[in-house]
């Protein structure tokens, strides 16, 4: 099955395997856990983020911690 989710948050939840694009590019693909990284998410999206990550929760939960110089 193939949808596109633009929230990270239900995208780290729900998808097994999560491509991240920029500017029409896949820039990185693979399991939440392994794909979603504070760099990733702040060359990707301009944000300073963290990721938290509950035992009981499927995927990874990014948190935004400050906006970066884009935002």
């Amino acid at each position: 099955m193939l949808t596109a989710i633009h929230d990270i948050d239900p995208a780290a939840r729900f998808c097994g395997e999560l491509p991240v694009m920029k500017d029409g590019h896949v820039v990185a693909q693979g399991k939440p856990r392994a794909v979603l990284t504070p760099e990733l998410l702040a060359a990707v999206y301009g944000v300073d983020a963290g990721i938290l990550d509950h035992g009981g929760v499927r995927g990874p939960a990014p948190v935004a911690v400050r906006a970066g110089p884009s935002g």
